[in-house]
């Protein structure tokens, strides 16, 4: 792999990524409002405790999507690729069909037995995942195309059509609730928005690139072995880090109420962002590593695994403490003073999804490598502890003690896994996470310039600056110089002056 090539392969995929996630940040800002004051706090959050539940059945791919990316990444030979996607399809669409008529069993028996909603919430709760069972049996193997354009680096298709079918989702969303104002029809918009993104994504696919044939002749029985031994390990890499995202949602919904479930839901969309926009820069760096893997280039691997770590963390800290200092006026002007005690549980959130945030490239490196099962055994035993953190917590503390429960998890789950890595990788793990957390310290500590006396019209000031002294600084104290070096060559790459 050409080194100059791949870096700026990402560069451009980084930017396109970034800009398909603001946009959909700002869907999700304007959708979330509108959708709030139409609905109501109980009914947004039966739909916010319904959408996390299908989430985990639908991005539950048990590692399909990851593991397509990866095998496109490394190979472009046709045959290879038509054997891989076509293997993996048609073993979904069967996995799917399963999927569908379990989810149609939890809702006629699972939430009843959960939950103790008033009955027409309960209804209305039945009939949600009555209608996602009905449109996932197709949804689940057409999801798998989009990763097809990601291991192919084609970013820009990928983001183009997530922008053009979520802003399309959106409008459906409020559509349908201005006919008929129910959740029901809500989970009825988004269902047929997803079939329309994925079918358009898989149309385009057979159009731009004929030669990855999707056919029965391609379906490869040893193949499918050995991309499910990739895929087990996957699968539960991808349960544990679902249920750490929903737990806290579930169990608020199990022990509390709706009200309830639809304030922590507020802080959470906006804090979550955090490992959204990680994944977006996740994303495009992904297909580079696993290529240094394929051509034996472990120097670069664990070089890129170093670097890659504290640039997010670098480029995460400055969002971090602005959302934290105005987390109250952000949950005012966005859903009103009615919601304001989520403001509390959003800064520690900010800090929990901060952290996990961190661990991307982590968790990217050890896939690349194929070493899938290291990240499988720390994230089961995460999410078994913010379960049960989970129940002690929001027992004691209401829904704040989710929270907590999901900071103290992330934390131990951060330690753990980075040197584990940095272990199998040869590299000393406790200069590394001290390097890390002083990366972090030091954008927390630049965070004194919000307290400069500035008119409210001037907040911008005090982000810029901050993000001014907290980069310049980082760049001299949290690198090294042979990481300075590689940035400088990187910028010169990008800018096309290399060897200038």
């Amino acid at each position: 792999m050409h080194i100059d090539s791949a870096i700026k392969t990402v560069s451009r995929n980084v930017i396109v990524n970034v800009a398909g996630a603001f946009w959909q940040f700002v869907l999700i800002i304007i959708g979330t409002r509108l959708v709030l004051q139409q609905m109501g706090a109980d009914s947004f959050g039966i739909l916010a405790l319904v959408g996390g539940t299908a989430g985990y059945f639908l991005y539950l791919d048990i590692g399909i999507g990851e593991t397509v990316t990866k095998k496109v990444s490394e190979t472009q030979d046709a045959e290879k690729l038509s054997r891989t996607v076509s293997t993996l399809f048609f073993f979904a669409a069967g996995f799917g069909l399963l999927l569908a008529l379990f989810t149609a069993f939890f809702a006629l028996f699972g939430v009843p037995a959960l939950f103790s909603f008033a009955p027409p919430r309960m209804q209305s709760a039945v009939s949600m995942f009555l209608v996602i069972a009905a449109g996932l049996w197709l949804l689940y193997p057409l999801s798998m195309f989009a990763k097809v354009f990601v291991g192919l680096n084609r970013l820009d298709i990928y983001n183009a059509q997530r922008v053009i079918f979520q802003t399309l989702i959106l409008v459906m969303i409020l559509a349908a609730l201005r006919w008929h104002n129910s959740p029901e029809t809500a989970v009825a918009a988004i269902t047929l928005g997803g079939l329309l993104w994925k079918t358009a994504a898989y149309l385009t696919l057979r159009t731009m690139y004929p030669h990855i044939e999707i056919r029965r002749r391609h379906f490869d029985p040893a193949l499918l072995r050995g991309l499910l031994r990739y895929q087990s390990a996957a699968t539960v890499s991808q349960a544990a880090g679902h249920t750490v995202y929903q737990c806290d949602i579930y169990m608020i919904g199990i022990l509390l109420d709706p009200a309830s479930v639809a304030l922590y839901s507020i802080a959470n969309t906006i804090a979550m962002k955090l490992t959204e926009v990680a994944g977006v820069l996740g994303t495009a760096a992904f297909p580079m590593i696993s290529g240094f893997h394929g051509a034996n280039m472990g120097d670069t691997v664990r070089k890129s695994f170093k670097l890659g770590t504290k640039l997010m963390a670098a480029a995460l800290m400055p969002l971090v403490v602005f959302l934290f200092v105005y987390a109250e006026p952000v949950i005012t002007l966005w859903v009103g003073q009615a919601y304001l005690p989520a403001a509390l549980a959003l800064k520690w959130l900010l800090a929990a999804w901060f952290i996990n945030a961190a661990t991307v490239i982590t968790s990217l490196t050890v896939k690349a490598v194929n070493r899938p099962g290291l990240e499988a055994r720390i994230g089961a035993a995460v999410a078994v502890a913010n379960v049960a953190l989970d129940y002690f917590f929001i027992v004691k503390y209401g829904f704040t003690g989710a929270v907590y429960a999901t900071f103290i998890t992330q934390l131990i789950g951060f330690i753990a896994i980075n040197a584990a890595v940095c272990r199998h990788l040869g590299l000393p793990s406790a200069p590394f996470l001290m390097r890390l957390l002083g990366t972090a310290g030091l954008g927390a500590l630049f965070g004194v310039v919000y307290l400069l006396p500035l008119p409210p019209w001037l907040f911008i000031v005090p982000l810029a600056l901050h993000t001014s002294l907290f980069l310049t600084a980082g760049y001299w104290l949290a690198l090294d110089a042979e990481e300075r070096m590689i940035i400088g060559n990187m910028l010169r790459i990008v800018t096309g002056r290399a060897g200038n």
